[in-house]
């Protein structure tokens, strides 16, 4: 049964998830805006925009206090949960980027877009982990983003 409804975007909603604590859920929309709300009261906290098309996937950080999003308009944004605003823009899609996360530590950030193309990002640098080798070192360490990307380095630009 439905427990809550909630409502704050102005379109449908595309993509949700809950903080690691539970105790926050980020949505993302056709409306092209994220919305942050409390779980327990069920209120909105903040809805933001940035991206110039439908957000198609978001993920908080493993520390809870930055959120990723991927868009239709081919970016990827790194959000500031404590000022609502995008503190990072990156760019390197071609096409809309239907899946975005972080690694379990928090360091990367992984991303797809409609034709599978996919992109691991340092996320404190934004640059993208294109040398093979160094992919493939990440994948190594961390079995879940393997799974998540595929195991070929020649699949991860």
């Amino acid at each position: 049964s439905i427990i809550k409804t909630l409502k704050g975007h102005s379109e449908g909603v595309i993509a949700a998830c809950f903080s690691p604590d539970g105790l926050r859920i980020a949505s993302g929309s056709l409306d092209r805006t994220l919305c942050i709300w409390d779980s327990a009261p069920s209120a909105q906290t903040k809805a933001v925009k940035g991206h110039s098309g439908t957000v198609r996937s978001i993920h908080f950080s493993p520390d809870g206090t930055k959120v990723v999003s991927g868009s239709d308009d081919q970016t990827v944004l790194l959000w500031d949960l404590s000022t609502g605003k995008p503190t990072k823009t990156l760019k390197g899609h071609r096409f809309e980027v239907k899946f975005v996360d972080f690694t379990p530590d928090g360091r990367y950030i992984m991303s797809y877009d409609r034709f599978g193309h996919k992109i691991l990002w340092d996320q404190k640098t934004s640059k993208k982990i294109t040398a093979p080798e160094d992919v493939q070192s990440v994948l190594d360490q961390d079995s879940e983003s393997a799974q998540s990307l595929g195991r070929s380095s020649s699949s991860v630009q």
